[in-house]
């Protein structure tokens, strides 16, 4: 208990630079290390030539010696933003035991001063240190993180299956963190002044050993109160949730829960070193003292600040702060929008694709049902493009022009300055009178501003010239190449188009699956009505590193089906309904019991 408030005093002495730094160097972290690493696995697979990692290619993926030269520059990146992060909140904690304040470019400073002293051969020892170290520390982050993601299916079935090996792992774990309780202080020690980094860590051994077991429960206790702020966090938010949106679905609610319990997740991990290393510092404490010895406190003092120096710290941090925050809110936005998937079975999540629109609620494949689409959160939309006679690349799906306009002609005996004049939104409601039928540029315009990725299915017919190589020449055009693909139910459009733009990602649509699709080399990928979707197809497409799509899925139960059998794209009319079951399918048993025990379900009325 002694400790206890000897931790608390610490931060609380402390707390204004020391969490002023901790939010933006976790939000900066975040908004820089989420997209930094997303786009670093994303060349990686480029380079090593897979497009699809499964259990049968991931050893093989791992053992790659591009694969294994990244890894380790990602560990020495990780070791130094551990580094300096601990080293400054260290810095803060003792300066705060001496009864004394800093700036965070002081401690900073003082910190990077610190750890660039000669180390030697040991310096490799403490890069592997750290990353370990820093897991370690969040613990607490990583444990709220489990109860609140679904576990994989074969994750689990293998849990099961396999009771022994996890009770092993678990004992190795532990005896894992009982031998770096040992190494606790070898950041403390280093950064008070004790010269490399084995002189540091036969110090920090010497004065652990007695102590080992009572620092492993003090860190385990820190942990479980930080899974526990989470916890009465993530419920608060709920309830507020249902507080500020009374109005609205469950479905909603389940559909974006899962975005605020990625902040939350945040603000522990914004908690957890300096609580964690206040604890340690005051476990120090008393271990010298009851030996008799005396701490090495650090000496530099921080010279006189001028109020101009004080007003420009404060708009910096502010600046600062702002930045990361606007960073962290785009990582989170995007992470809504499933731009940061990674090609992995059973961890790649879900996404949901609006057909032809959000055609449920707005005229199909106009503007009007593309910006619904975005609104409801779709992560693809679905559009179909046919040929003018005059050569122009525009959307719609009939062969005619009839259901949707009301003009007997076919898609292509007009040319664009009359088709541009057509009425495509009074046929599915007077409020969409004049929306009109856009141009493919016009939509790819539309999504490189929104963020959202198109599926752009081509509809060729006798009479066009040249659809598949103008649709390509438009792709290109606008620079779009990673943010679509291009799918077709005529397997010789795809060949031609794989011929003409190999660098384009391509889909076959099947109305129906039968046979060997090896065979198939110009398509990367498939696009298959659900009724022919089973597990033993989607595992062999995966093994072959192809993507699977279901068209047209407007049931929730079928949905549910689809996301069991681990497809990787659901194409519906109802997008909002699609990104409700991914959403709930994503969260775990624990998250959908709060949401149904505390949150009166709206969807009946």
């Amino acid at each position: 208990m002694k400790q206890l408030r000897r931790a608390l005093g610490l931060l609380a002495v402390s707390h204004g630079p020391l969490f002023l730094f901790e939010t933006v160097y976790r939000l900066a972290g975040a908004a820089l290390l989420v997209p930094g690493f997303s786009a670093c696995f994303a060349g990686l697979m480029r380079i090593t030539g897979y497009r699809y990692l499964t259990a049968e290619n991931l050893r093989s993926f791992a053992a790659h010696p591009v694969t294994l030269a990244v890894s380790l520059l990602l560990w020495a990146l990780i070791a130094l933003y551990f580094l300096i992060d601990i080293g400054t909140v260290l810095c803060m904690l003792d300066l705060a035991a001496q009864g004394r304040k800093c700036s965070v470019l002081f401690a900073l400073r003082h910190a990077l001063r610190a750890f660039r002293r000669p180390w030697g051969a040991s310096r490799l020892l403490l890069l592997a240190y750290l990353p370990v170290l820093g897991v370690f520390l969040h613990l607490g982050t990583m444990a709220a993180l489990v109860f609140t993601v679904r576990i994989p299916v074969p994750v689990l079935d293998f849990i099961l299956k396999h009771p022994l090996y996890i009770f092993l792992s678990a004992l190795a774990f532990t005896l894992l963190g009982g031998w770096m309780m040992r190494w606790l202080y070898v950041p403390i020690f280093h950064l008070s002044g004790v010269a490399g980094f084995r002189e540091a860590r036969r110090k920090s051994v010497l004065l652990a050993r007695k102590y080992w077991f009572q620092n492993l429960a003090c860190v385990f206790l820190v942990q479980c109160a930080l899974m526990l702020f989470y916890g009465l966090a993530a419920l608060a938010g709920i309830l507020l949730l249902r507080v500020v949106s009374a109005s609205l679905a469950r479905s909603f609610l389940t559909s974006h829960v899962l975005t605020f319990l990625v902040s939350a997740l945040l603000a522990v991990s914004i908690l957890s070193i300096p609580a964690t290393y206040a604890m340690i510092y005051a476990l120090l404490e008393r271990q010298t003292e009851s030996l008799g010895q005396s701490m090495t406190h650090i000496t530099a003092e921080e010279g006189p600040v001028t109020s101009r120096a004080r007003r420009l710290r404060r708009v910096l941090g502010a600046l600062a702060i702002l930045g990361a925050l606007a960073g962290c809110i785009l990582i989170i936005y995007r992470y809504q929008r499933r731009r940061y998937n990674l090609d992995i079975e059973y961890l790649r999540t879900m996404e949901v694709t609006a057909h032809r629109g959000d055609s449920a609620h707005s005229p199909e494949n106009t503007m009007a049902a593309f910006q619904t689409a975005w609104n409801n959160g779709a992560d693809w939309i679905e559009l179909d493009v046919r040929q003018s006679s005059d050569g122009v690349i525009y959307c719609m799906h009939d062969s005619t022009f009839t259901r949707v306009t009301g003009v007997k002609k076919q898609s292509w005996e007009l040319s664009w300055p009359e088709i541009s004049q057509l009425d495509a939104g009074s046929h599915f409601s007077g409020a969409f009178a004049g929306e009109r039928l856009p141009l493919l540029e016009e939509a790819i315009d539309f999504a490189a501003q929104s963020g959202v990725r198109l599926n752009i299915e081509l509809k060729p017919t006798a009479h066009d010239s040249d659809l598949e190589q103008a649709t390509a020449d438009i792709i290109r055009q606008k620079g779009f190449e990673d943010q679509c693909v291009v799918t077709c139910q005529r397997y010789l459009s795809l060949e031609k188009l794989k011929e003409y733009a190999p660098e384009l990602t391509t889909v076959y649509v099947m109305p129906m699956v039968y046979g060997n699709l090896d065979q198939l080399t110009a398509a990367d990928h498939f696009s298959v009505s659900y009724h022919f979707i089973n597990r033993d197809m989607v595992s062999r497409l995966h093994q072959k590193g192809k993507q699977v799509y279901a068209w047209t899925v407007d049931r929730a139960d079928i949905m549910q089906r689809m996301i069991d059998l681990g497809v990787d794209n659901i194409i519906t009319n109802n997008v909002a309904l699609g990104k409700a079951c991914v959403s709930a399918a994503a969260a775990s048993d624990i998250v959908q019991t709060l949401v149904e025990e505390f949150v009166e379900d709206t969807d009946a009325h």
